[in-house]
Formats: C-alpha cells, sequence, structure tokens
C-alpha cells in the first residue's frame, strides 16, 4: 500500500473531523481491519509517539485501502479507498455499514500499548441505510429516461469509455408495442454527485410505452457493493411539445439554439440574414446549430423553427418557434503562441494565449504536419495545451513553426516559431498510484504510471497470498486476455487494469517485474522493477448472470412439483409461490430441497385442484439468484397426474353383522386390514369374521363383516367406521384415501 496517499486522505478527513460537532458513535478515529484490527483514536493520530507512529505505518503496508476506515466526530464515516474514489466530502456523507467494521477492535495509546477493545460495529445502524438501492425510474422525454439512486454509483460500473452504458448492466424491455430499445447502445451520462444515471435511446430509437426496466448487481459503488437488484416498469410516453430553450455560442460566429428535448426532424429553418447559414443536423441532436460567418455583425438575427418534431411527433411549442442571435465582434485581441516545449524526440507541446476555434498549421524543421499521417494532436481539458506526437522521430535542434490558426472570435494570430530541442526519452516510466475496481462484475489490479504506457504480454507477476491465515505463492502470466490499458482515450492511457479472475479471495502482495509496461518514447523504456511491493485485498466478482430454471419435474407424489435451477437464489423471491403459475392447478406453499451450488425449489399444490392428468405450463418469473439478478421469465412443460383423492361417501349397515362402505371413485389395495369399526366409546375395534372379514362388491364398494353382529345397544351407542394405521387405499392416480371416520347409518 502506498502508505503517504492513506496518509494525505487520513489527513483531510482528520482536519474536517476537528470542526465538527462532540458527538460520535462509533468513536472517532481510525479502525484498521483485515489482521491487524486496531482502533486509533484522532488524540492518538496526532500525538503518538516515535515508536508506535513506526508500527502504525508497517501496519498500513499490509492492509487494503477497504480495510481502513476512518470515522469523524459527527459519527460519519467512510473507506479510505471510498474518499479516495469519490473524495471526502462525498465519501462521508454516506452512513456507515456493519460491513465496514470488523467485529473488536483493539484500542492504540499514544504509546503503542493496547487498552482495552472497541467494538464498533455495534454501534452502526443494522439497517444499513446507506445500501445502494435504486431509488426511482423516470421519464424525461421520448428519447431519456433516468435512474435515480440512494448512494453514489461507481462511473465505471454504468458508463463505458465511449459514453454509452455498460453492456449488461441495466436492460430496458419493451412490452406491448412499444418500440425496442437497444440498452447496450444507448447514451449514458452520471451526475456529478453520482446518484443520477440519465440514459438516451442510441440513433433514430426512441421510448414509446411500457419499458420492463432491470438493474444488475454488476453496478456497484466505489466500494464494489453491489445494487439491491431492481426490476421494475417504466411508462414513457411522451404527449409534451419540444421548445426552444436557450441560446449559446461557441465562439462569436457560431450560434447554438438548444431545445427541451431531442428532435427526429428540425422542420424548416428561416434565418433572417441570408449571410447566416445552417449547420448539419443529425436525428436525436437538442440544439442546431448557426454559422454567423458571413453574417452581419452586431445584428439580431431571427432564427425561426417551423415544423420541428421530438421522437413522438410532437410539433415544436409554439410553432414556428423564434430565437435571436448575433455575431459579436468585440473581441479583438489576437491569440498568441505562449511557448513550445519538446517532451522527447517524439513529442512536444504549443500552448495558446486562448482557445482556438481550429487545429493550427505546425511544421517541423521546414516539414509541414499532416494531422492523422505523419502527426497527431491533441488538446488539454483547457483547451490552451496541443500536445503533438510525430509519427517519426526527430533528434537535435528543430525549429517549430506554428500558423493559421484563430481564437473563437476568428481573429487570426501572428505566425511563430521556435527553435526547440528534441531529444529522445530515456527515463522509464514509474508507478504513481495502484487501486483495486470492480468493472463490469469483475475485479481488475489498476495501475497508473508517471506518463502513457503500454501492456507487456509474457510477463510474470509474482505474488504472496494470505488465505484464512495460511501464507502461499503462486504467479499471474500477462496477456492480451487478462492485461490491458485502462480506460484509453484515443487509444493511450497512463492506466493498465489486470484481471484478478483467477486470484482466490485474501490478501496478496505483488512484485511487478522490468518491463510491465513500456512507454511511447521512439525506443520503449521499460519499467522498472517495483522496489516496494503492491499490497491489496482480493475480494470477489459480481454475479451478474440472471438464473436459469435447468428442469421440472413430478415430485414424490401428485402434489408436488420440483422445479429445478443452476445457481443459489434469493430465499424471499424463490419461495414466494406468486413467482410461479401453473394452468389449471392451484400453488399451495414453496420450499427449498436443496439451495447450494444448485437449487431445487418444491411446488406444493393445493389437494385437489388437478382434475385431469396431463401436461400443462409452468411459468416462472421474478425469481432471483444470490447475487440479485432477477430470472428471465421462463416456461416450461409438466405433467401432472389428477390429485383428486378418493373420499368414503357413505357406509351403511346393511345386516346385523355387516357395514358396506361407498367410496367417491374407483379404488384399489382392499383389504381386511384397511378399516376397523368401533361402538360408542368403546377403544378397541370389533373384531372382524375369522372366514370373510370383507367382501369387495365392485371398485367403488366394500362390505365389511364383524364376527359378532351388532345388537340393539350398539346401534344406539352409534357405529363408526375408521382407517386403520396400515390403511393403503388409494385410487388409480396413486392418491391415497382421505377419510377419519364415518358414522354407519341404517
Amino acid at each position: 500500500m502506498n502508505k503517504k496517499v492513506v496518509l494525505s486522505v487520513l489527513a483531510t478527513a482528520v482536519v474536517a473531523s476537528m470542526a465538527a460537532s462532540a458527538f460520535a458513535a462509533p468513536k472517532t478515529g481510525l479502525y484498521i481491519g483485515g489482521n491487524v484490527k486496531k482502533f486509533y483514536s484522532n488524540d492518538t493520530l496526532i500525538n503518538m509517539t516515535k515508536d508506535a507512529r513506526a508500527t502504525y505505518k508497517n501496519e498500513l503496508k499490509t492492509i487494503g485501502f477497504k480495510n481502513l476506515v476512518y470515522v469523524n466526530f459527527k459519527g460519519q464515516g467512510a473507506t479510505i479507498q471510498e474518499m479516495i474514489d469519490l473524495g471526502v466530502k462525498v465519501a462521508m456523507a454516506d452512513p456507515l455499514k456493519q460491513s465496514d467494521f470488523s467485529d473488536l477492535y483493539s484500542v492504540v495509546n499514544n504509546d503503542g500499548t493496547i487498552s482495552g477493545t472497541e467494538d464498533a460495529r455495534s454501534k452502526v445502524d443494522p439497517t444499513t441505510p446507506g445500501e445502494l438501492k435504486v431509488e426511482s425510474v423516470e421519464a424525461v422525454n421520448g428519447k431519456t429516461i433516468q435512474i435515480k439512486f440512494t448512494t453514489a454509483v461507481l462511473k465505471s460500473t454504468v458508463v463505458e469509455s465511449d459514453g454509452t452504458l455498460v453492456d449488461n448492466a441495466i436492460s430496458l424491455a419493451s412490452l406491448g408495442s412499444a418500440p425496442a430499445v437497444t440498452a447496450n447502445s444507448a447514451f449514458a451520462e452520471l451526475s456529478e454527485d453520482g446518484k443520477t444515471l440519465t440514459l438516451t435511446a442510441p440513433g433514430p430509437q426512441f421510448f414509446n410505452g411500457e419499458y420492463a426496466v432491470t438493474v444488475t448487481a454488476a453496478v456497484t459503488d466505489a466500494n464494489a457493493n453491489p445494487v439491491a437488484a431492481y426490476s421494475g416498469i417504466v411508462k414513457n410516453v411522451d404527449t409534451v411539445r419540444p421548445t426552444v430553450k436557450n441560446v449559446t455560442y461557441t465562439d462569436n460566429a457560431t450560434a447554438v439554439v438548444w431545445f427541451s428535448e431531442p428532435l427526429k426532424d428540425k422542420g424548416s429553418v428561416v434565418l433572417s440574414d441570408a449571410g447566416a447559414t445552417l449547420a448539419t443536423f443529425n436525428p436525436g441532436d437538442d440544439f442546431i446549430t448557426v454559422d454567423l460567418s458571413g453574417a452581419a455583425a452586431a445584428t439580431d438575427i431571427t432564427v425561426s423553427v417551423v415544423g420541428a418534431k421530438d421522437f413522438n411527433d410532437n410539433l415544436v411549442s409554439p410553432n414556428p418557434a423564434t430565437a435571436v442571435v448575433k455575431k459579436d465582434t468585440t473581441d479583438t485581441v489576437k491569440p498568441t503562441v505562449a511557448d513550445i516545449a519538446a517532451i522527447s524526440d517524439k513529442v512536444f507541446t504549443v500552448s495558446f494565449s486562448e482557445k482556438l476555434k481550429a487545429d493550427p498549421t505546425i511544421a517541423v524543421g521546414g516539414t509541414p504536419l499532416v494531422w492523422d499521417t505523419n502527426a497527431t494532436i491533441s488538446k488539454d481539458s483547457t483547451g490552451l495545451v496541443y500536445t503533438v506526437t510525430l509519427t517519426n522521430p526527430v533528434s537535435g535542434l528543430q525549429a517549430v513553426a506554428v500558423s493559421s490558426y484563430n481564437d473563437l472570435s476568428n481573429n487570426p494570430g501572428d505566425a511563430y516559431s521556435k527553435v526547440v530541442n528534441f531529444a529522445a526519452d530515456t527515463t522509464a516510466p514509474t508507478v504513481a498510484s495502484y487501486k483495486v475496481e470492480k468493472i463490469a462484475g469483475v475485479e481488475y489490479l489498476v495501475l497508473t504510471y508517471s506518463e502513457d504506457v503500454t501492456p507487456i504480454n509474457a510477463k510474470t507477476i509474482n505474488y504472496t497470498q494470505v488465505v484464512d491465515g495460511v501464507e502461499s505463492t503462486g504467479s499471474i502470466v500477462t496477456a492480451a486476455g487478462n492485461f490491458s490499458l485502462y480506460n484509453p482515450v484515443s487509444g493511450k492511457s497512463k492506466s493498465v487494469k489486470l484481471d484478478l479472475s483467477t486470484l482466490v479471495n485474501g490478501q496478496y502482495t505483488l512484485s511487478l517485474p522490468v518491463g510491465l509496461v513500456q512507454d511511447l518514447a521512439s525506443t520503449p523504456n521499460n519499467s522498472a522493477a517495483t522496489t516496494s511491493s503492491v499490497t491489496f485485498t482480493r475480494g470477489s466478482n459480481s454475479d451478474t448472470t440472471a438464473p436459469e430454471v435447468t428442469s421440472v419435474a413430478n415430485g414424490a407424489d401428485n402434489n408436488t412439483v420440483l422445479v429445478n435451477f443452476n445457481e443459489k437464489l434469493d430465499v424471499a423471491s424463490a419461495l414466494n409461490i406468486n413467482n410461479y403459475s401453473i394452468e389449471a392447478a392451484q400453488i399451495k406453499s414453496a420450499v427449498f430441497t436443496t439451495n447450494g451450488a444448485t437449487a431445487t425449489v418444491k411446488l406444493t399444490l393445493e389437494a385437489g385442484s388437478v382434475t385431469a392428468s396431463g401436461e400443462r405450463n409452468i411459468t416462472i418469473k421474478n425469481v432471483k439468484d444470490a447475487a440479485g439478478n432477477v430470472i428471465t421469465a421462463s416456461t416450461k412443460v409438466v405433467n401432472l397426474i389428477e390429485n383428486v383423492a378418493p373420499t368414503v361417501t357413505s357406509a351403511k349397515l346393511t345386516d346385523t353383522n355387516e357395514v358396506t362402505v361407498t367410496f367417491s371413485e374407483a379404488v384399489a389395495n382392499l383389504t381386511a386390514d384397511d378399516f376397523e369399526l368401533f361402538v360408542g366409546t368403546e377403544s378397541t375395534a370389533r373384531p372382524l369374521d375369522g372366514t370373510t372379514p370383507i367382501t369387495i362388491v365392485d371398485t367403488k364398494t366394500l362390505k365389511v363383516k364383524v364376527g359378532t353382529a351388532f345388537n340393539a345397544t350398539d346401534l344406539n351407542s352409534g357405529i363408526v367406521v375408521k382407517p386403520s394405521a396400515t390403511n393403503d387405499v388409494e385410487d388409480a392416480h396413486g392418491n391415497a384415501l382421505i377419510f377419519t371416520s364415518k358414522t354407519v347409518t341404517q
């Protein structure tokens, strides 16, 4: 671990904490988890002795950022990893969770000795109000929906580097006649606080109707905690007409007229100045661009828009709609070249005094540069510094000439030239920082270097791991499939990512080999072997795959059906009988017979609800796996057997020593041991006739004969027929006879 990073972040948190109130639960200070399990109060952090501080720093080296939790005087807290990813203020705003803490921490005194323990976990609300959940899904307009979360989402789990939604993180299933929207191609934008995700339907696609929105566990917070699985319906029927919102300017001669929502058709646009022209409009744009280069200066120009439509064919309001634009000529100051500096024999920068309207013309050593042919050019976030990368290196003193550049007010800059010394880059890239990040549900080690680098394959990274207290060693060999650039822009990045899927959960210390990456110099420089180890805690990859029904089978009797799944299930959803339906049958209950690597749910049917045997459709929906992924509704076929059990419909005394029993349907397995006859309150059954105890009249009728005839006293006391303990009478489908007793009538 980089302890300087920890100390820097911690210092910010401690200073902020000192301005807080005096209430604290759990206690304020730093909780070091993992195998250390120590608590350092603010007082100890500031006033510890030299020896105690040395021990403290060594402890920081062995613990991952996720195992360091700082709590301020308000009882607010966050892991150091969350503070790095989200900033101290945002991270502290999310409530603490019991899972942030170990069970007990040893309390460290200023001199490093231990005095008692601190149970921080017990002082945190077990309801975890900071759990990442979907708060709402709302329609904005016919092209856009917004998903709001209760806490901040890690951007890389929802937004790809190209600005689209991370594949399979969220699904948008159209219902009924609603047109399809391709979720994986939708444009995704996450708000600054990380709590609102705006999705825009791609290309000509649009929302119109109801959509089933499913948010999977691939969406996580900065601490890799997955979102609570969400499935819901959003209705997006856009009847609101688009309007002109405002006007902005990209430069003094380019006006942008913005609308309240994306347009399918801009309609007819009329400009009051013939010198003004309309730039290309693309369906899905929520703006039109007006080129004022040929228009009169400082004069109001009316832009009239007639018949513009949104994607649900709502016309612009009012129709026509108008906006006023103007060419500004108040800026007359020329842009200038502030500096030209060589970075290597292939790279140099050109700094300008203000933003330019277009890329400048540049020549090196008298050779004009043609962008994307013999050089590439890019600008930084300020728009003032341009970085030029030559295809072929140059050396020594070279004249760099800059010309044909204009500022945003179209003021031309003067030609400029400077002689600079191009020298080969001989500085090796070094590790600036590292972190473990979950990307699309998979944990990666992200290494950030001092400059843009290229990952190198077939490099062996040795590691030491501690799993369940047992130390062992191993290695990872880099390849294109597990080692690549992290969030590259135009194919370049200072960071690389290493897939950790092959490693089990535990604590790891890695030694990075020579040449793990190379810089982009004309003669690439190998990264050096790490002099200090890279240490982190391996968690687990998120399960983002929905469960599946592998088979459906009959249970041990006609009243049960077994539904088999391919993985462990969420208990509440799997045992909710409303998530199962069988044609013309009623489900009474659901229980697990297994729920481990696979799962089996036993459905018990209401007795008598299956009145005829045959194949039926069984539909399973809304069942979640243990990670919260929701099953795609699945319909299987099960061959149900009629489960209407036979009963005794009557018992009549047909002779002084004979009772005739009639059944509701044909039965089998009738024997002398199946029935007993009792008189009044007697607890002992009357003995049956030793010669002919029963006579089977037909499949629905049985005569039972006692050895001694009944008398008048017996009739007055009442005669009852009951099933014996060994009764195994059943119908043709195996449904057992149901009755407890039947009073004999005359």
